[in-house]
């Protein structure tokens, strides 16, 4: 007889019995969670209605799943504070064995998971990469209220080919401007709505206060658009526009870029598929609702 919980647990686990590491309904949702956005904090997974709206007992449920004999999730620390802000959150992410439990146990395709290669998170990216996970979040639940779909949504830590074999590692979002000439989008996705129809979507996340920066940045897109290379990419037929979806740290920022744009030629014919929110605005207006480069308002499709 075992005389604790302890006792029987480890028995289990070193007889290999099927049901020794249970997965209760909410780990099994944070586990589908980073299958589909590689890398979650614990509030982004609060945000995502994981289960549970109680930080303390969905950090216990996590921390099973990273604790355990063969983890199902890893987790990257920040030993480095953020200037002014005090200790950044960690970041979760699925290991092998986490990924290995979601095809034999949960039945998802490997094809739809998302976990990392090699490295995990560069402290000089965390902000960056975190606002991008924040918006696709949002988009998520703003498409779920629509009924509308988002079958896929690529990032620039998103990675195909194998350096080791082919050495042929890049961005998913890269796109070829030329032979020699690329950039790489923060983020690309499409939209599906109910009646079938589809849109393109190219996303940009913008931290700091240069302008001038990021419309040298922007002239990428706007190259792209004028001679299709992101229609080519995406194989999108060239009848058919796209939008840009640019958000910022910074609303100020985001009204300097703007009139930046209005007055560069380089955007004359190309102004109206760019959007503009900022993370303020993306909290606390309609989803919806977008700035043009013209200044005016616009649906998001």
């Amino acid at each position: 007889m075992y005389e604790t919980k302890k006792e029987l647990s480890m028995t289990l686990d070193k007889k290999k019995v099927p049901w020794a590491g249970v997965i209760t309904n909410i780990q099994s949702n944070v586990l589908e969670a980073l299958a589909r956005y590689k890398f979650l904090t614990m509030s982004q997974m609060l945000a995502l209605d994981i289960g549970t709206v109680h930080y303390q007992y969905l950090w216990k449920q996590v921390a099973s799943l990273r604790d355990r004999g063969k983890p199902l999730v890893g987790c990257h620390n920040f030993k480095i504070p953020q200037p002014r802000k005090g200790k950044v959150e960690s970041m979760y992410y699925l290991t092998k064995e986490g990924k290995r439990s979601l095809v034999l146990d949960l039945l998802i395709p490997e094809e739809e998971i998302k976990m990392p290669l090699g490295k995990t998170v560069a402290y000089k990216d965390y902000l960056h990469r975190k606002f991008t996970i924040d918006f696709q979040i949002v988009l998520d639940k703003w498409a779920t209220q629509k009924e509308y779909e988002v079958p896929f949504f690529d990032t620039y830590f998103d990675k195909t080919g194998n350096n080791r074999v082919g050495r042929n590692l890049r961005a998913k979002t890269r796109i070829s401007l030329s032979d020699t000439d690329y950039f790489i989008p923060d983020g690309a996705f499409k939209v599906f709505k109910p009646d079938g129809s589809q849109k393109l979507y190219l996303f940009e996340m913008y931290n700091g206060k240069d302008s001038a920066r990021i419309v040298r940045q922007m002239h990428k897109h706007a190259q792209a658009m004028t001679f299709r290379c992101t229609h080519k990419k995406y194989d999108l037929d060239e009848s058919k526009s796209y939008k840009v979806v640019l958000v910022f740290q910074f609303h100020s920022i985001l009204e300097s870029v703007i009139a930046r744009v209005q007055n560069d030629p380089a955007f004359t014919y190309v102004q109206k598929y760019f959007i503009f929110k900022s993370n303020e605005d993306l909290k606390n207006t309609s989803f919806d609702e977008w700035v043009t480069a013209t200044g005016e308002t616009q649906s998001f499709v």
